[in-house]
């Protein structure tokens, strides 16, 4: 609509334009810096002012009508706005380290030393490069390269003491794309130690072990310079303790994170504290506690962490939020995909929309052949596709196609439902579509009769029908109950299968969310594992928590704990679960509308290396428990990690034995500062703050020798031996030399770490969703959705994710709950 005035009339006209501040000459061929630096806040206003006040709009609102995103607003302006709001979630995120402040790396001094984020950029299809990796030197096609780890991350002496968690896979990442878009192109990884992180990530470090092109080299490197007449990088570097010179093509360093710039000011504001590197300083056990009633934290704020881990604190993050708004209940969102119906839009009308990229992306179906199928399909009137839906949906064909079908409902299909539903709807609705707007999720369809085998993707029919049942939905119809006589009304109680510390601070979040639960644990005593073996050394704060959540659970009035009690079926669909429960008093049937799986995990008891043979031999748990009592008889111990996982056996990184061992090992020298610890590895695998943990035990004397794997690349080869009265001899092959070598000590301590429970697999069929080849519950996507199951209203964390501390147990337990409520307050 045209305004009669937008311009706000300013005093400074005329006025010559600004001038656009440029990257100097000398400086281009060095950098990925954008020649064009763009204005500052002062002279961006400044040409704004100038630019508006030229006379050459008349204010005719064309620019306005044709901006679909609705970026035009003629009379905006800056203000402050005041909000009042029962809770703040903190989350600026985190930005890179600048590398060009470690100077004997090279950065921005030498053209063919670049960053990780600049290959990534280098790598993407549509990125400047178009996906092609050239130096910027000369534009010719690098061979040899090197990935220098741990640019900006462990390093005390910058201020960054901490892993950055991301850096070891994202080298890997890319040196798989170099080997396989470079033919004949060797790389080299520089690392101090292999941190894989995530779940999944082990089998991904075995995989590119095993390639012949790809050199995994342990080394501190300590300069990088330029060969003058080509280009090339000479990396000096310090491995197996030998001093080395490589040249290479493209040097790429690997830079860990930092706080966002924004963090201080922002803590400032929110009056939180910040730790010494500048991440907000959380409760130790639960990390989105600033310690501020009212104020949480999420994602990059609170510490480095994956894309998974910043989306379980988000969710972590949104529960305890709730907390302090009226009532502490999560608010009704109703069902987003009906709306009442307007005039116009005849009824039983429904259009199908397919996206071919989402289609091909994630599942095997052919959008020809689907379409063809669905436009004979009883109900649809009209079913198109677009290459790419989220990009075109708003162009005027589907609105003009919609409005001549006058369709009153509409299925889109497939795209990522939680980012583009909002989308969709917003859009279809604009163009006519009244009564019903359906987002499909291949991800995650409510129909587990017809879901393909385990690593099979479903096919043209199974879509197919997943549609029509969608279709089927939105007309209003619902499914007949699978069991007779069952109610088929919605229930908006919860289900939580394990009474560990997941389960429990899950259980608890829910019934704070305004939900009947009940608790089911299979053994006599809630707890979990937190009752069998004992909390690290330094955090006593955990136990008192565990403590806490037990009593507030049993004193929960919308609670019920049921012990020595199992699921032992699951009919029904989603909102309406009938689940039957086995106890000592026989068997019963309630029903759920969600359910929530909590079942932990188990440590692993080793067969061998005279375990449960020889006194001296103990696990870091049973070590720890010893260590509890205050006392440490002997003077040597050693430790030997991974033992029972990182093999042909379990391929799968036990993620909290490094952290353990060093924090035992630290109070043995608490107790007795003259005792030798000793520590064989691997790698020593601690992340983000438990960095800390390593360089205190290297600063206390703790020594740590890598052991050599055999020749496959398996398990290092130890054995152990005894004589009466004597100490243990422990016998293994030390990588540095490759010479074979023995320790003594009073006390072995074998990091032994933790598996599923052995029933997952049994239990996962009892509720019809899937499990890895490890027997961990399977996530509906790995970073975006890592706490739901390919079932809807099926949800689950902890152990019985993947092994995870104690923090991101927390964590996860409180995003499913979050999800859970979600899903019920819609369902019902």
């Amino acid at each position: 609509m045209k305004k009669s005035k937008f311009i706000t009339e300013f005093g400074d006209i005329p006025a010559p334009r600004e001038k656009m501040p440029h990257l100097p000459l000398e400086e281009r061929g060095q950098s990925f810096e954008e020649v064009e630096q763009g204005f500052e806040e002062e002279r961006a206003l400044k040409e704004a002012r100038r630019c508006l006040s030229c006379r050459r709009c008349i204010g005719c609102g064309l620019c306005l009508a044709e901006c679909d995103p609705r970026a035009v607003v003629y009379d905006d302006g800056g203000r402050n706005i005041k909000l009042k709001v029962g809770a703040v979630v903190l989350a600026p995120g985190q930005e890179e380290f600048d590398a060009g402040k470690i100077g004997e790396l090279g950065y921005r001094r030498f053209a063919n030393v670049i960053t990780n984020v600049e290959l990534e950029r280098m790598l993407s299809p549509t990125g400047p490069y178009g996906g092609l990796v050239l130096r910027p030197s000369d534009g010719e096609v690098p061979s040899r390269i090197a990935f220098i780890q741990c640019v900006g991350s462990r390093n005390e002496a910058i201020g960054a003491d901490y892993c950055s968690n991301i850096c070891c896979m994202s080298a890997m990442k890319e040196a798989v794309s170099l080997s396989e878009q470079i033919e004949g192109a060797g790389v080299k990884i520089l690392h101090r130690d292999i941190r894989p992180f995530g779940k999944g990530s082990e089998e991904f470090y075995l995989s590119v072990k095993s390639r012949e092109n790809i050199g995994l080299v342990p080394a501190m490197v300590t300069k990088v310079e330029e060969v003058s007449g080509n280009k090339n990088l000479v990396v000096e570097f310090s491995s197996n303790g030998e001093k080395q010179k490589e040249e290479f093509e493209l040097v790429v360093l690997s830079v860990g994170v930092r706080p966002s710039a924004s963090a201080r000011g922002l803590s400032r504001t929110a009056r939180v504290k910040l730790n010494k590197y500048g991440f907000c300083l959380t409760d130790q056990l639960n990390s989105v506690l600033t310690g501020k009633d009212g104020v949480v934290v999420a994602g990059g704020f609170a510490g480095p962490g994956s894309i998974s881990s910043a989306v379980c604190q988000a969710g972590a993050a949104a529960a305890v939020a709730l907390r302090s708004l009226d009532g502490g209940a999560a608010p009704d969102d109703g069902d987003r995909g009906e709306a009442e119906t307007a005039s116009g839009g005849k009824s039983g009308s429904t259009g199908v929309f397919i996206c071919k990229y989402g289609l091909s992306s994630s599942s095997g179906a052919d959008a020809e052949k689907l379409l063809e199928e669905l436009r004979k399909a009883p109900g649809v009137s009209f079913a198109v596709a677009s290459e790419f839906l989220c990009v075109e949906l708003s162009r005027a064909g589907f609105i003009k196609q919609i409005s001549e079908e006058n369709v009153s409902r509409a299925i889109v299909v497939p795209c990522y439902q939680s980012t583009y539903r909002p989308l969709f709807e917003k859009a279809l609705r604009e163009a006519g579509v009244v009564e019903r707007v359906e987002v499909m999720d291949l991800l995650s369809v409510d129909s587990p009769s017809t879901l393909p085998e385990p690593g099979k993707r479903p096919d043209t029919s199974q879509v197919k029908e997943w549609v029509l049942e969608l279709i089927k939905k939105a007309e209003g119809s619902r499914p007949t109950p699978s069991e007779e006589g069952l109610d088929v009304e919605q229930s908006s109680s919860a289900l939580v299968i394990g009474a560990g510390l997941a389960g429990l601070t899950a259980a608890m979040e829910l019934s704070r969310l305004g939900h009947e639960v009940t608790l089911l644990e299979k053994h006599r005593q809630p707890g979990g594992n937190l009752l069998r073996f004992p909390l690290p050394v330094e955090a006593e704060g955990e136990k008192d928590a565990l403590s806490s959540l037990r009593e507030e659970v049993e004193a929960t009035i919308n609670m019920k704990l049921l012990t020595s009690t199992e699921l032992v079926g699951l009919s029904g669909e989603s909102g309406r679960f009938s689940a039957e429960l086995r106890s000592d008093a026989g068997q019963k049937k309630e029903r759920f509308g969600a359910v929530v799986v909590c079942t932990g995990g188990s440590e692993h008891v080793p067969d061998g290396l005279l375990h449960g043979r020889d006194k001296r031999v103990a696990t870091q748990s049973e070590f720890q428990k010893a260590l509890a009592g205050g006392e440490f008889d002997g003077s040597s111990v050693v430790m030997i990690q991974c033992v029972g996982s990182r093999n042909e056996e379990w391929p799968v990184c036990s993620r909290v034995c490094c952290a353990q061992a060093l924090r035992n090992a630290l109070k043995v020298t608490e107790l007795k500062p003259e005792a030798r610890v000793t520590i064989l590895h691997r790698d020593i695998r601690v992340y983000s703050l438990e960095e800390e943990l390593l360089s205190e035990a290297m600063e206390k004397g703790v020594e740590f020798v890598r052991m050599k794997e055999d020749s496959s690349g398996g398990s290092p080869r130890i054995t152990l031996e005894t004589k009466e009265g004597g100490q243990v001899s422990v016998n293994f092959t030390e990588r540095a030399s490759g010479a074979e070598k023995t320790v003594s000590a009073d006390t072995v301590v074998l990091s032994t770490g933790m598996r599923p429970q052995p029933d997952s697999a049994e239990l996962a069929g009892v509720l019809s969703i899937d499990v890895d080849e490890k027997g961990h519950f399977r996530e509906a996507h790995p970073e975006l959705r890592p706490v739901e199951t390919s079932r809807k209203g099926i949800y689950f964390c902890g152990l019985a994710h993947s092994p995870q501390t104690a923090s991101e147990t927390v964590a996860q337990a409180l995003a499913a709950a979050k999800k859970a409520s979600s899903f019920l307050k819609r369902s019902v």
